[in-house]
C-alpha cells in the first residue's frame, strides 16, 4: 500500500474481510492525498489512512471493514480511480458505510461532491461519515410523505 503513496495519479484497493460483505454496519474506508515534489510519499494520505484505521479500531467494529480505497492525486488531472471502484462496490451492496478522514475535504472537490450526492440518491441506506463525527446520509422520502398525503 505504501508504494502507491510514492506515485502521483496512482490508486489502490485492498479487500480485507470477505465475511463482512453485505452485513449490517459493514464499511469501507476512502483516503486520498497529494504527492508533493519535496516528499518521498504522500504524507497526507498516510496520515488520513492511519487516522481512519485508528477511528475504525476505536469506534467501529473493525471486523466489518470490507475494503480500503486510496487515491494519490495530482490536483491538475485527478482521476479518483479508487473512488470509482468504491462507487461500484457500494452499488453492488458490498458495504453500507464509508469512512473518510474529512468529509469537508471530499465535498470541496466538486467532482466528488456530485458523485457522493448521486450515490446517496441511488443507493438506499448508504452513510458517509468522518473521524470528526460528521455524517451525511440521504434517505429517500416517498412522494406521498413530501406532499402530505
Amino acid at each position: 500500500m505504501f508504494s502507491n503513496m510514492m506515485k502521483n495519479n496512482s490508486h489502490r484497493v485492498d479487500y480485507l474481510n470477505f465475511k463482512a460483505i453485505g452485513m449490517d454496519d459493514s464499511f469501507g474506508i476512502y483516503v486520498r492525498g497529494c504527492l508533493k515534489e519535496d516528499q518521498p510519499y504522500s504524507i497526507e494520505a498516510k496520515r488520513r489512512l492511519f487516522t481512519c484505521l485508528d477511528f475504525a479500531r476505536q469506534q467501529l467494529d473493525e471486523e466489518k471493514l470490507v475494503a480500503v480505497y486510496m487515491d494519490i492525486i495530482d490536483l491538475k488531472k485527478s482521476k479518483n480511480l479508487a473512488f470509482q471502484e468504491m462507487d461500484a462496490d457500494l452499488k453492488k451492496g458490498l458495504f453500507e458505510k464509508v469512512l473518510f478522514a474529512d468529509l469537508e475535504e471530499i465535498f470541496a472537490d466538486s467532482e466528488l461532491n456530485e458523485k457522493i450526492i448521486s450515490l446517496s440518491e441511488s443507493v438506499e441506506g448508504i452513510e458517509f461519515l468522518d473521524v470528526q463525527g460528521n455524517v451525511f446520509e440521504a434517505k429517500k422520502i416517498s412522494l406521498n410523505q413530501i406532499i402530505g398525503v
